[in-house]
């Protein structure tokens, strides 16, 4: 119907299942979308509850299905609490009350815990409200579908690779610390002490201690791969990183050089599963390096990866 087209499809889909499932009551679930949000959406309801009701489901059955999820793979259930603060900021309490529902209880709280007192009020209210199964549904699959979408052929075609995806974000930013722990080690197995007691000097205490044994240890590195590691770490701007993160990030730089243009899709499974701020050094990292990169540079990177996350699991093992 005319009367919806200047509305969000969010707002469509809204008002359809409320006249739909709800009839005259439907008006009740505008005073939690706020103003004026709430307000605008008034008289487009009205108008749809001018019609006979089996119209009304008619209309809804067939709108609903247009305006709904087009079966995407969506990296909602990965991401990491922060990024919903990021994405749904502005929502009304509708949104958030349904997002408290679905995600997991760690992610809530850290989502619960950084909203406005008037929005958990609104959130407590809301409990007491029936709010019709359809709707809830739908929102749910809008927020999904905020978030990008990873083809899983692409995921399956990089094999093991692609299988990292599976880390949690836990181990996965153990995986880029020992990333980058064995970067580092390459770059300075050769160098001499006053270089290496510099770069030691910027790392935390339990790092420089990880770092010193690996060097004492040692290593079979060819020539090409410690000059590599060398040039990938004097193009990082160390003096800006703190010492807490520098060795993660050393990580991401190296991980970044595992993907190429066509892998590049696969990314956000990844970026989703670290905090905003590291999913976006880790995109930047991706970003620069893709245009540089090759297939063969690109596999080289994925097997040493893969090496570290074996290396982990060996540690872990004993």
């Amino acid at each position: 119907m005319s009367v919806l087209e200047s509305l969000s499809e969010k707002h469509q889909a809204l008002l359809w299942i409320a006249a739909w499932k709800e009839g005259e009551k439907a008006a009740r679930l505008l005073e939690y979308l706020g103003d004026p949000g709430g307000e605008k959406l008034r008289a487009p309801l009205q108008t749809l509850l001018q019609n006979p009701k089996d119209k009304i489901e008619e209309e809804a059955t067939r709108e609903l299905k247009r305006l709904g999820s087009e079966g995407r793979e969506s990296l909602f259930a990965h991401a990491e609490g922060g990024w919903f603060l990021e994405y749904f900021k502005g929502e009304s309490p509708l949104v958030f009350y349904v997002l408290m529902r679905d995600l997991p209880k760690a992610k809530a709280g850290r989502v619960l815990k950084d909203l406005s007192k008037e929005m958990r009020r609104s959130l407590k209210s809301l409990k007491e409200v029936q709010i019709p199964e359809p709707l809830l549904q739908w929102i749910r699959n809008d927020c999904a579908n905020r978030f990008p979408s990873v083809s899983l052929d692409q995921i399956q075609n990089l094999g093991a690779f692609g299988k990292l995806g599976t880390l949690s974000s836990e181990q996965l930013i153990r995986l880029m610390k020992e990333v980058g722990l064995h970067e580092m080690a390459i770059a300075f197995c050769k160098v001499n002490r006053s270089a290496t007691r510099a770069i030691l000097h910027r790392l935390s205490t339990e790092d420089a201690k990880e770092l010193r044994n690996r060097i004492k240890k040692g290593g079979d590195f060819s020539l090409e791969l410690q000059r590599e590691a060398q040039l990938n770490i004097l193009d990082l701007d160390i003096e800006k990183m703190n010492a807490e993160g520098l060795v993660v990030e050393i990580g991401f730089s190296v991980f970044s050089k595992a993907f190429t243009k066509e892998s590049q899709t696969i990314a956000p499974l990844f970026i989703y599963k670290l905090t905003p701020r590291q999913g976006y050094i880790l995109k930047r990292y991706i970003d620069q390096n893709i245009a540089t990169g090759s297939p063969e540079k690109a596999q080289k990177v994925q097997e040493r990866v893969l090496d570290a996350l074996l290396r982990i699991q060996k540690n872990s093992e004993e």
